[in-house]
């Protein structure tokens, strides 16, 4: 009889999801939809799903936290950096909340801490559970292709989250985008070509191509807004294909934008740089 209800337990457990069961990294993520805080409007993971949308594809973004936690409220202003930084490469960006009360609402949250990216509410835990193991903040990355390749506990901010921003980086670099077809065809005065390596440790080679004479300047800015730093500047260079190499032993981990100024045309690329 013991033995008939310790088997009774585990069949109640498994069908309630007791035992922790969750995605992982590699695993391909079901549809979930739910309601949207701040407005009358579901939001549906497949919307973002390149194989059942008409091929809009998108790299996802799930960033599960807690409203009292100190460290997720931190967080809340470096996560919407990323967010404006990476949107339009192609990063969907769902914040995932939970432990509202009276004070801090879940449409007081996107006011409160500057964030303009969607919440859901998860009160009941029934999102956070399939990815994670209650602790907070999480994070998740599901490629183009709803795949994970990223799940990991605790907060991305500087000097964390160098795993994170390399796993990113490589998933959007990843994507199959027609915005990357359409710069090799298109003709262009100037073309500012992928830096090589990115993300890279200390050093990269930036290299760049100019069709007429012009005035050229690189900078390099960070993703904070804090500098500003001239690398390079030619009052006319002539057309041809150049390239030089940035040594950066002097700045920290993280993402900068290399910037090609010239009299056609500004064009940025963003690089990471992880120590």
């Amino acid at each position: 009889m013991n033995k008939h209800k310790h088997i009774i337990i585990l069949l109640i457990l498994a069908m309630c999801g007791l035992w922790g069961q969750h995605y992982r990294v590699g695993d391909y993520v079901d549809n979930f939809s739910d309601s949207l805080c701040s407005m009358n409007a579901q939001w549906s993971l497949f919307d973002y799903y390149g194989e059942v949308n008409g091929g809009n594809q998108n790299v996802i973004w799930l960033i599960f936290f807690n409203s009292s936690s100190r460290k997720c409220q931190l967080e809340a202003s470096y996560t919407q950096l990323l967010f404006e930084t990476f949107n339009d490469d192609g990063l969907v960006t769902l914040g995932i909340g939970s432990g509202w009360d009276e004070n801090l609402t879940c449409k007081d949250w996107a006011k409160n801490f500057g964030v303009v990216f969607p919440i859901i509410s998860d009160d009941r835990l029934n999102l956070r559970n399939l990815f994670a193991d209650g602790t907070v903040p999480h994070h998740v990355l599901i490629d183009h292709t709803m795949r994970i390749v990223y799940s990991d506990k605790g907060s991305i901010m500087p000097p964390n989250g160098s795993d994170f921003l390399v796993t990113l980086n490589t998933a959007l670099q990843n994507m199959n985008t027609l915005s990357s077809i359409n710069d090799d065809i298109l003709p262009q005065k100037v073309k500012l070509n992928p830096c090589y390596p990115n993300p890279f440790n200390n050093k990269t080679t930036i290299n760049y191509e100019i069709r007429e004479q012009t005035h050229v300047a690189i900078n390099v800015i960070d993703i904070q807004g804090n500098g500003f730093y001239p690398l390079k500047m030619y009052n006319a260079q002539t057309p041809g294909q150049y390239s030089f190499s940035w040594d950066a032993d002097e700045f920290s981990s993280g993402v900068y934008f290399i910037q090609l100024v010239t009299d056609f045309q500004t064009l940025n690329q963003k690089v990471l740089l992880v120590k």
